[in-house]
Formats: C-alpha cells, structure tokens, sequence
C-alpha cells in the first residue's frame, strides 16, 4: 500500500519539476537579452566620433549617445522626444527631406548620404547620414537607428583642394609657356593651350597618349630624335633640361625650335606620379641657334602644386 502511494506521489511531482525547469531556462534568456541590450548600451555611449541614436516610428528621439551630444551640441534632455527634424536646414525642412529619408529607409532597407546638418549653435557642418529601420519579431516598424558623423574636417580640405587645382589650372591655361603634364607611366594628362599649338594635338586627342608620341623632338642637325625629358626625369628624379638645337615636330610635320625643361609630379612621401614639361619657342638669330636660358622653377612648382 505504502509503495502505490509512493508511486503516485512521484508521478503528481514530475510535470511540477519540468514547470520549473522550463521557467528557470526562460529566466536564464531574459537575462541574458538584458545583459546584451546592457552591453549594446554601454558600447553605444563609449563612441564619440559618432552620433548614434534611435528615432521613433515617426522620427521623434527615443535615445541619446555622448557622441552625438558632441556632435550636434545638444543635452539629452533638450531633444528627447523631438522630431529629427530639427537637425535639418530650414530649406531642406520645407522641401520634405526628413521624412523622405525615413520613406527610403523602410523601402530600401537603409538610407545614406551626405549633407549638411545644423548643431545647436546654428552652424552648419557636412555629415554623413545613416538610417536603418528596427522593426519587432511580428514585423511591426519600431523605429530607426540614426548614424551621423561630422565630415567637415574632410570637406574643407576636398574645398581646399579643389579651390588648388582650379587655380592651377587656370594659371596653366594662361601662362605662355607650352605645358605638358603625364602620369607615371608617361601618358598625357593635360596639355595648355600654349602646347596644344605647337604640337598641333588637342587636349583631348592626346589623352591617354604616351608623351613620346605628342612631344617628338629631334637634334636640329643630325635630325635624331632626342630623349624624352620624361625618362631623364625619371631616372634622375629631378629636373631636367634640353639639349641646345632641339626642335618639336609637331603633328602636321611643322617644326619648331625650343627650349624646355621637365620636373618630377610626387605625391606626399616623395614617390613620382608623372612628369610635368615647360617648353617655348627658343629665340631664332642669325648666330647659331643656343638653348633659351630660363627659370626652371616653373616646372618646380608646377610639381609642387600637383604634390599638394
């Protein structure tokens, strides 16, 4: 009799222990989401080169990292439940911008660009943009993930640059020395208006050409051709001039006599990128014809410029 009632009790016992069993492995995930979601947190509010927050279904601020406060200027507190869209210049604003990014985002999976944003100052900065959506396990929108990084730094060097090469390149198209600027492999990237002349090739038409072809010079007297200034360049890394009696046979045979020298393009660490060639018409007297003596800085600093 003892051993049925045994028997009966373990049995109303066992679905008690596979409760239990079942919940504590329940509690052990949720505790282990907490924990990641604690991770998530503290890794998000350790990065302060970026803005990193969630926005709403609706774009309105659910969060706020110290990068983002460092970025834009803001306390958490002054943006918390405020539309993104006070991030954005007045034009962009009116013109529906923000809500066309969250539209993106859910259609595409992701929206990126780069533009301008306001801080909290009212100064303008150029940013890079990043917004994912978040959605449920059921599929429901939840909100986004909004990644911003400050890329002024970067612009206003690229304006820089660009603002550089515009100056060049306008101070080449003016001065009146033929030029003539290759790439590594001496094939030619540009040529002045001075240079289109006498060579008779068009911009254009010499791209891409190799030099030897474009700039075809010989001996006046023994009519052999002369070595390309761009090798001699290239094998001394340095500048380098004409031989006295050259003469440039230009495309349709017409011959000039010239004087030129040729100096090294080189990027930062002093590695040559091509070859930049300055060249005129010598002087022509009835003495015999000597190499017209001129700065070479010319060609330095053309080389110079395209370094920076």
């Amino acid at each position: 009799m003892k051993k049925k009632r045994k028997a009966a009790s373990s049995k109303k016992t066992a679905p008690r222990v596979r409760r239990t069993a079942h919940t504590t492995s329940k509690v052990r995930k949720v505790d282990q989401l907490h924990q990641s979601e604690r991770q998530f947190r503290m890794m998000v509010e350790a990065v302060v080169d970026y803005a990193i927050f969630m926005l709403g279904p609706k774009g309105h601020i659910a969060t706020w990292n110290p990068g983002a406060q460092r970025i834009k200027g803001y306390e958490g507190s002054e943006v918390m439940g405020k539309h993104f869209s006070m991030f954005y210049p007045e034009n962009d604003i009116r013109d529906g911008k923000p809500q066309r990014e969250l539209d993106t985002a859910k259609a595409q999976g992701r929206f990126e660009e780069e533009g301008w944003r306001i801080r909290k100052n009212g100064r303008l900065f150029w940013a890079n943009v990043v917004i994912t959506p978040v959605y449920a396990p059921d599929g429901a929108l939840e909100g986004f993930v909004k990644v911003t990084r400050d890329l002024t730094e970067r612009k206003e060097m690229e304006d820089a640059l660009r603002q550089s090469e515009q100056w060049l390149f306008t101070t080449l198209q003016s001065i009146g020395d033929g030029v003539i600027a290759t790439d590594a492999a001496g094939d030619v990237k540009f040529l002045n208006p001075v240079a289109e002349s006498l060579t008779g090739w068009a911009q254009e038409q010499a791209k891409k050409v190799h030099l030897d072809k474009v700039f075809v010079i010989v001996n006046e007297q023994t009519r052999d051709l002369v070595t390309s200034p761009f090798f001699k360049v290239v094998s001394t890394g340095g500048i380098v001039g004409l031989a006295n009696h050259t003469l440039l046979i230009a495309r349709d045979r017409t011959e000039h006599p010239i004087s030129d020298s040729g100096a090294p393009i080189l990027d930062s660490k002093g590695h040559i990128q091509g070859v930049v060639i300055v060249f005129r018409k010598a002087e022509v007297s009835s003495q015999p014809r000597h190499r017209v003596h001129r700065e070479r800085s010319i060609g330095k600093g053309i080389a110079c410029s395209h370094a920076e």
